[in-house]
């Protein structure tokens, strides 16, 4: 069974490790170990996540960052590198964990951005990610908008 809290952290953590990877440039396996050895204290981590996440961006950091300029309307240079760290993960997640739906991608990042980006940071991660869902997981998202309309007309 997975443990929400377990993930989520591991998704903080991801976030962390990427912002330190962005101005160091050190590899993933001392960069995951080092983040293991300093928060083996943390009761509740998916370090499996942490590292799928952390290894996949790395990876693949030119499309993502391709695709977070499309979503975000705005150069890499703009966004503040806690955010640029954060949206990475997320849209790795929205891109290639397709097990994950979009909405809890969209949700957990949201609610990370409250806790490390600035004031607004919320509403700038949740637009982007909207518009990134629509263009990676557009059959999941025309399923769930359908699902609305009946909804609506239904009522």
């Amino acid at each position: 069974m997975m443990n929400y809290k377990a993930r989520h952290k591991a998704r903080i953590f991801a976030m962390q490790a990427l912002y330190q990877w962005a101005h160091t440039q050190e590899d993933f396996a001392a960069l995951s170990s080092q983040f293991r050895e300093r928060n083996d204290y943390h009761k509740y981590v998916d370090w499996e996540w942490f590292e799928h996440l952390l290894n996949g961006v790395i990876l693949e950091i030119n499309t993502l960052d391709e695709l977070i300029t499309v979503g975000a309307q705005r150069g890499l240079k703009e966004i503040n590198p806690v955010e640029l760290s954060l949206l990475r993960v997320a849209v790795f997640e929205l891109k290639d964990c397709l097990e994950v739906p979009y909405q809890v991608v969209i949700s957990e990042y949201v609610d990370i951005s409250g806790e490390f980006g600035s004031s607004e940071a919320y509403q700038f991660v949740n637009a982007t990610l909207e518009q990134l869902a629509k263009k990676l997981r557009q059959l999941e998202y025309q399923g769930e908008q359908n699902v609305t309309v009946r909804a609506k007309t239904a009522t």
